[in-house]
């Protein structure tokens, strides 16, 4: 379908982090009744873990807030990915650095940070593979990627829906939650 816009979501090893963005975004375009409008994939800059399934605690996490039917193995990014997104949106300035050292000179794709859309202005999603807590951890980073994924699908949705009655309350809505949840993993008001 040409007017789809496709979306790559990147980051080191494509365990954590770009997975649980893909993951999230399919889950809002699918809420929203547009998932013809949108390609949605994720990959590595690493063959770290490629073709495995993302990590369990990130799955973990996509379960406990209700995302249960998502798969996915991991892949590298290939220089295809370039010609045939429309968005590569890198996890860290890390990602943003290689994605752009590796792209080649004829890239269709728009290359720039997932946080850059986070309603509290621009935001790292730091890798949380091998930091101690790290399912505490995975759950904040899950946070910070719903948060973004919201005002991006929103800010970049192609459709003839009434756009600027959703913006109205769309930035109220995105604090509270953001809020909500940070008190949530933050206070240690949750179990898994």
């Amino acid at each position: 379908m040409s007017d789809q816009t496709k979306v790559l979501m990147v980051c080191l090893g494509n365990t954590c982090r770009s997975p649980m963005a893909e993951a999230i975004f399919i889950n809002y375009i699918t809420k929203m009744n547009l998932p013809s409008r949108w390609r949605v994939d994720s990959a590595a800059l690493r063959d770290y873990h490629v073709n495995n399934a993302p990590d369990f605690r990130a799955q973990t996490t996509l379960k406990f807030n209700g995302i249960t039917n998502y798969s996915h193995l991991a892949r590298t990014i290939t220089i295809n990915d370039f010609h045939n997104f429309d968005w590569i949106l890198g996890m860290d300035d890390f990602n943003i650095r290689e994605l752009n050292r590796i792209k080649p000179q004829d890239c269709k794709a728009h290359i720039e940070l997932l946080g850059k859309y986070h309603p509290e202005g621009e935001t790292i999603i730091r890798d949380p593979f091998c930091v101690g807590y790290a399912l505490r951890i995975i759950n904040y980073r899950f946070t910070n990627i719903r948060a973004i994924t919201l005002f991006h699908i929103l800010l970049r949705i192609k459709t003839a829906l009434d756009f600027s009655k959703r913006m109205t309350n769309v930035r109220e809505v995105s604090k509270d939650f953001w809020k909500l949840i940070s008190d949530f993993i933050l206070y240690k008001k949750y179990k898994i």
